[in-house]
């Protein structure tokens, strides 16, 4: 049931909104927070209510771990280790067991890997998000708060799924007062709109074109190869940020501010900015949590380099078990590692060149993140290296897309992001119109759909 449905659209949220409409007017918190946690868990259980267990059981074995760390130190220090074992080990298992089988028969440590398992929806995000509520309670930063807020901390439906990674200092303090605020409900339905919209009316259509072409990789000519991939470019941008953009929507309508994931990062001049501006969370903590932590840029130049190399190596394999992954983020690794050792004599280079070379290697960035094997990656690398091989095999399919990539094109280029129109926000009858026209739009695109839709962000 994911936010672009007709099951959630039209069914889940606006049921669970008017439910929780009418009990926010009782003056008590609990009985709103406890509703939001049990509409969480429903929302989880509607995908694979099998794996339930697996949330249940990951918050209660966390909170149990911060509620030990109230007695000493050294206790806290253990509890907080024994707490990243266990989330650690959870995630090996569902993610990572089949990959390390396959690396184990390479270097020929057993005869056959085994096939992947199903991936709880989820894992990664709600795995880190209590890795970094054990540090920080190990550290002193928070007090053990109560059961009810630490589960909704965690199970928050609009975050749950594919984030964004929320840090307790900027969600756990509004569980205080949450309620229903129309000035923010106007808002998050305002966000909502335009997050639906960038989902179905860009990533989807865009979608159809990128999923053909890397489905027949080695038939694709010169033009399709780039058309391809420019499409994939497009639909994971405003597939995630769609997504992130109606994640900050849904919480706005039920009285929580979350934080923003994307602001503008196909506008960056250097990778650097790129990355704080691409899934703003994960670089957070990717940035907190990894790379401070083994040394950050207290060192020489070399040792920063090999710092940053090593955060985004991690950043790879967190989004997904794989040697493509691994290949992109040793791709990002090295690209920031070099702007880090050639900054100051990249001043003078000028803006347009930089954004150009930080798009492009982006771009061909995401070939590998895109490809299912490192041969398939090689291969559409290649067919977009061969100028000479035009045979343009989807031009129907090309034509039908184009539209939609030039629109897309223009929005992530030159336009301003969500978290920048909604800071100028005036609320006015016609920013009431334009987002009910985006709705009304979405809305009827959705039911248009035959295919069922997906958001790419759920695999990882």
């Amino acid at each position: 049931m994911i936010f672009s449905s007709p099951e959630f659209v039209y069914l889940f949220f606006p049921i669970c909104f008017l439910l929780y409409l009418g009990i926010s007017q009782i003056k008590a918190v609990w009985p709103a927070l406890s509703f939001l946690v049990i509409a969480s868990v429903i929302y989880y259980g509607v995908w694979e209510p099998g794996y339930i267990w697996i949330l249940v059981t990951s918050i209660g074995v966390n909170y149990l771990l911060s509620a030990l760390m109230r007695r000493s130190d050294r206790s806290a220090k253990t509890a907080m280790w024994l707490g990243m074992c266990f989330n650690l080990a959870a995630l090996f298992y569902f993610k990572y067991f089949a990959f390390a089988t396959e690396i184990a028969q390479m270097l020929g440590l057993r005869e056959t890997s085994v096939a992947a398992m199903m991936l709880p929806l989820g894992i990664s995000f709600f795995t880190f998000q209590q890795i970094t509520f054990l540090i920080d309670r190990s550290n002193g930063v928070l007090e053990h708060p109560s059961l009810l807020d630490y589960s909704l901390f965690v199970s928050f439906f609009p975050q749950l799924i594919a984030g964004p990674i929320v840090h307790h200092s900027e969600i756990m303090p509004q569980f205080a007062s949450v309620r229903v605020s129309w000035d923010a409900t106007a808002r998050g339905l305002y966000v909502f709109a335009i997050g639906l919209s960038k989902k179905v009316l860009i990533a989807d259509e865009v979608a159809k074109l990128a999923n053909l072409g890397y489905a027949n990789t080695e038939s694709l000519g010169f033009v399709d190869a780039w058309i391809v991939s420019l499409c994939y470019t497009l639909q994971l941008y405003f597939d995630f940020s769609g997504y992130s953009d109606m994640a900050v929507g849904i919480g706005l309508v039920f009285g929580v501010r979350l934080p923003w994931n994307f602001l503008s990062p196909y506008q960056a001049t250097n990778i650097s900015q790129f990355w704080r501006t691409w899934h703003v969370t994960l670089s957070r903590f990717l940035k907190d949590y990894v790379y401070i932590p083994i040394g950050g840029s207290h060192g020489s130049k070399a040792r920063t380099a090999i710092n940053l190399i090593l955060t985004m190596l991690i950043g790879g394999v967190w989004h997904g078990a794989g040697w493509t992954f691994v290949l992109w983020g040793l791709i990002h690794g090295v690209a920031l590692a070099g702007y880090h050792l050639l900054r100051s004599k990249l001043t003078r280079v000028p803006t347009i060149v930089g954004w150009a070379v930080t798009l492009l290697l982006v771009h061909f960035g995401w070939v590998f993140f895109r490809s299912t094997t490192i041969e398939q990656s090689l291969t559409m690398l290649g067919q977009m290296m061969s100028p000479s091989v035009s045979n343009w095999s989807y031009r129907q399919e090309a034509w039908v897309a184009f539209p939609y990539m030039l629109v897309g094109l223009f929005i992530a280029l030159c336009c301003r992001n969500t978290a920048a129109i909604e800071s100028r926000l005036k609320l006015s009858i016609w920013d009431g119109v334009y987002a009910a026209c985006l709705l009304a739009t979405s809305l009827v695109w959705i039911l248009g759909q035959f295919a069922a839709p997906e958001f790419l962000y759920f695999d990882f």
